[in-house]
């Protein structure tokens, strides 16, 4: 009945009823106990809840709510040879203080009744860490879909020489297009850091022979990177570094 469902799953509201006022992902699923812990995305993020498998699936079926994408900041994209030394420590710093909280003797135990807290508040004081510390490494963690990417710091090496162009008044750089002569309207774009990043996983998948073709690689590109998607609100470099530099 719920086999379409699993952790990281993210979803979103059509009919803007609680409990999904606001997109939410699915962080653990028991299906022993039809059971499943979603954080919602929003700006405070707050704690993770519960509600029934069989429940989830109904607002499915019923056309309530309807699966989501949640789209991740550009530095997540990095592929690891581009993440200079530095980020790659913050990174591991943050994932060696939730880690122990992640993985315990019995699989998501942090999301058991009335574990959470007391877990964390046990956790800081051992490793003599605030306790609002752990809990934004965990969702910065949480929401951006169980990848210790999430840690980074929000910079990436953009690779290339030179330096990033500006461009005054939105105004497009290169020649105008033409069509017979005539200038047209232009189709081009500023790329963003978003772009670049998307760009250069795509190419990934063409340089590591994933696929056989540059224009496969293209499609694969433009269907997992353009499309409509929601965003986290409220995060930034500067949570990051507050978060790790404690």
């Amino acid at each position: 009945m719920t086999a379409f469902i699993s952790v990281n799953d993210a979803f979103e509201s059509i009919t803007q009823e609680p409990p999904f006022l606001h997109p939410a992902r699915i962080l653990w699923i028991d299906r022993e106990d039809n059971s499943a812990i979603l954080i919602t995305i929003g700006d405070p993020p707050k704690q993770p809840w519960s509600m029934s498998l069989t429940e989830l699936d109904y607002l499915l079926r019923e056309k309530r709510i309807r699966h989501t994408v949640i789209k991740v900041p550009a530095y997540m994209l990095a592929l690891e040879e581009e993440i200079d030394a530095k980020a790659k420590r913050i990174r591991e710093t943050g994932w060696e203080r939730i880690q122990p909280l992640l993985e315990t003797k019995y699989p998501g135990e942090i999301f058991f009744p009335q574990a959470m807290g007391p877990m964390i508040a046990a956790h800081a004081k051992a490793i003599n860490l605030p306790r609002k510390t752990l809990y934004r490494l965990l969702y910065r963690y949480w929401l951006f879909g169980g990848t210790k990417n999430a840690l980074l710091p929000n910079y990436v090496r953009s690779g290339g020489a030179g330096k990033p162009k500006t461009f005054a008044n939105g105004r497009i750089n290169g020649r105008p297009p033409k069509y017979l002569g005539l200038v047209t309207e232009t189709k081009a774009k500023i790329l963003t850091e978003e772009d670049k990043a998307a760009i250069k996983i795509g190419y990934a998948l063409y340089k590591n022979n994933v696929v056989q073709c540059v224009t496969d690689a293209y499609i694969r590109t433009l269907n997992k990177f353009y499309r409509a998607e929601q965003s986290v609100p409220g995060y930034s470099d500067d949570d990051v570094k507050e978060t790790l530099h404690k």
